[in-house]
């Protein structure tokens, strides 16, 4: 619901929002909806879900467990059970990368973020300092440095070679390559929609019935999430400016374009097949959250603008 994710991140430039505000109050959003809609919701759910069989590789890579042992237990791993025998505790050793470090490398880019609105703030954006925080924190510049941190984490911090380093970049990209043909996909769409003029019609109708515009990117995002997931373009026309609206605008945009993520989104199938569910089970975790999450940020969306 808030940058750096791509969604949000759009959603701020197209509106012109402070990038500042709009992760302090996306923060705030954020928050309470994570709490209710992860642990609170999966605690609920988990005994009423049958029994889920993660994907044999998706365990081995978080157990660490060896070939020899995916293949006598494929569908789960238990590693140092009490009654487990030598050869269920066969273990891969290899390094694994600190977790304060692996957070480090998350928050990187939304630190440089927040420099940047605090050298926008305090400092004069034309002196040495000001102006190389500015750039680090251009949004694209912060993202590109929590890669490349992250990048000589794994090559420096570890004992992996320049070869696996290698590999495990090009498996990444794998991964998300029909994520980003979807998202290229979407983002197409959402340039017809701005360039026919329904932004500016949608406005205008809007206006005559007097609904309220964070309500409203939020629906049109949430419409729209079965295509493109923003609702930038078509909104934008409606704001005069930047401030605490704008902000709340671009939360209520992101929580929509989460809604009835089902069976047209990437997502869906990524969980679904990763954790072995079927579209039950699928419904009932990926779906629900995901929902829980658009409605409950509109709702904090709605609870600030009050102060707006």
């Amino acid at each position: 619901m808030l940058p750096p994710h791509p969604g949000p991140l759009t959603a701020m430039t197209g509106l012109h929002a402070d990038l500042g505000l709009t992760m302090v109050v996306g923060f705030v959003c954020a928050v309470p909806t994570v709490i209710l809609a992860g642990p609170v919701y999966a605690r609920w759910i988990a005994p009423r879900l049958a029994e889920v069989r993660p994907d044999e590789a998706l365990v081995a890579q978080f157990t660490g467990a060896s070939r020899s042992v995916r293949e006598k237990s494929p569908v789960s791993v238990t590693v140092g059970a009490p009654n487990a025998s030598s050869a269920d505790t066969d273990v891969t050793s290899r390094s694994g990368i600190p977790t304060g470090l692996a957070i480090t490398a998350v928050l990187v880019p939304v630190g440089l973020m927040l420099l940047r609105t605090l050298a926008e703030t305090v400092l004069d954006e034309t002196s040495t300092v000001g102006s190389a925080l500015t750039f680090l924190g251009e949004p694209v510049v912060a993202m590109l440095a929590g890669l490349l941190f992250a990048l000589g984490v794994t090559a420096l911090g570890t004992d992996r070679t320049g070869e696996e380093v290698r590999a495990s970049l090009t498996d990444s990209l794998k991964s998300i390559a029909t994520i980003l043909l979807i998202i290229g996909g979407g983002g197409a769409f959402k340039q017809v929609l701005q360039d026919s003029g329904i932004g500016d019609a949608i406005a205008s109708a809007a206006k005559g019935a007097h609904l309220n515009v964070i309500v409203l990117g939020w629906l049109i995002a949430l419409l729209l999430s079965l295509t493109t997931g923003s609702a930038t373009g078509i909104i934008a026309p409606m704001v005069s400016g930047g401030g605490l609206e704008a902000s709340l605008l671009v939360v209520a945009i992101g929580a929509g374009s989460l809604g009835l993520n089902y069976v047209n989104h990437a997502g869906f199938w990524l969980v679904k097949e990763s954790f072995g569910m079927d579209l039950t089970q699928a419904t009932k975790t990926q779906t629900v959250v995901q929902t829980l999450v658009s409605v409950l940020g509109l709702g904090m969306a709605l609870l600030l603008s009050v102060f707006a």
